[in-house]
């Protein structure tokens, strides 16, 4: 049966490897998020008994919040935090019918399939209230959500 979320095959493997990958991501984002805010970018020198900015970009006239301010936009502008995106906001759009826990059940059923691969089996995945087309069918709409927001498609 055709829909209209069925993927060409580049664009499924792509978007399973961004899901696959999105821990890891938001890992990376959160603790380079927490070195740029604690830490600075430049870094400090004592000369004498005076402490100097040094500024780690390019030019004389930079200051420690323009430098921070710099490398969170070029962080915000990189691959990864569009892919943490792209699968955050998909899940918040994905449109499932019933109660508030058995959408949180399946939001989650559907991450784990996506991560695990055929490791998943829906039969052991606990979900009651909902067929195996059906989950299936959210978990394709799930990924061309993800092949879309990251230009696959």
């Amino acid at each position: 049966m055709q829909n209209k979320y069925k993927l060409p095959d580049y664009a499924r493997s792509s978007a399973l490897s961004v899901v696959k990958s999105y821990e890891a991501y938001k890992k990376d984002i959160k603790d380079e998020e927490n070195r740029i805010l604690s830490f600075g970018s430049g870094h400090y020198e004592t000369i004498g008994k005076e402490r100097v900015y040094l500024p780690s970009g390019k030019g004389s006239s930079s200051s420690p919040t323009e430098d921070q301010a710099m490398q969170l936009e070029r962080l915000h502008n990189s691959y990864k935090y569009r892919c943490v995106q792209a699968v955050d906001s998909s899940l918040k759009e994905l449109q499932i019918d019933g109660t508030a826990e058995l959408v949180k059940k399946i939001k989650q059923a559907i991450y784990s399939s996506c991560k695990k691969g055929r490791c998943f089996n829906f039969d052991f995945a606990g979900i009651k209230g909902i067929s195996r087309s059906t989950f299936y069918r959210y978990r394709n709409i799930f990924l061309a959500l993800v092949a879309q927001k990251m230009n696959f498609v």
